[in-house]
């Protein structure tokens, strides 16, 4: 029969010993180990206006449209525009709630990018060319926007072309800043 061996741990202190070197190059010059804390959020406020098209999204829901465009938006600068807007509600209904989510869009600038969700600030009947008036939230980012956060107010202008079957068109789109 083998002899059992019992291990126990045992807490050794550090004190008087030397550490890895390679440990030592990433610690201050006090020794002591610093603990590193998550990156602050920062707030951005949206200010400015992005112009492009829509159209119905290939393979998708009918009433799904893909949204384009360009223009400038601060603290991004020059500012590219991608997303999509989901209108089912309103055409099934003839309104959409307050409340309720409508697009989905990304903001690109040199710097990074901005992720945004827009929801509905009160409710919509029927879609004219007059302004929704949305909420935005940021709901992700990277580069230098990686840990920015906001809510904010955006009008946003759906101009439907006159001589299309399948509805399409322009749209405008006006960030009026936030908290």
């Amino acid at each position: 029969m083998r002899p059992t061996t019992r291990h126990l741990p045992r807490v050794e202190t550090l004190e008087g010993k030397a550490l890895l070197s390679g440990l030592a190059a990433h610690l201050p010059a006090s020794g002591h180990v610093v603990a590193l804390a998550a990156p602050r959020r920062h707030g951005i406020s949206l200010v400015g206006t992005i112009a492009g098209t829509f159209a119905p999204t290939i393979n998708a829901s009918p009433m799904s449209y893909a949204i384009g465009g360009t223009g400038a938006v601060s603290p991004l600068g020059a500012t590219t525009a991608a997303g999509s807007v989901d209108v089912s509600r309103l055409l099934a209904t003839g309104r959409i709630r307050a409340g309720t989510a409508l697009a989905n869009i990304t903001l690109t600038g040199r710097d990074g990018t901005v992720n945004l969700r827009l929801t509905t600030s009160s409710t919509i009947k029927g879609l004219t060319n007059a302004p929704l008036r949305l909420t935005y939230a940021v709901t992700g980012g990277t580069g230098t926007q990686a840990t920015a956060k906001s809510t904010g107010r955006v009008d946003l202008t759906l101009t439907a072309d006159a001589m299309s079957i399948i509805p399409q068109g322009t749209f405008t789109a006006t960030f009026r800043g936030g908290r």
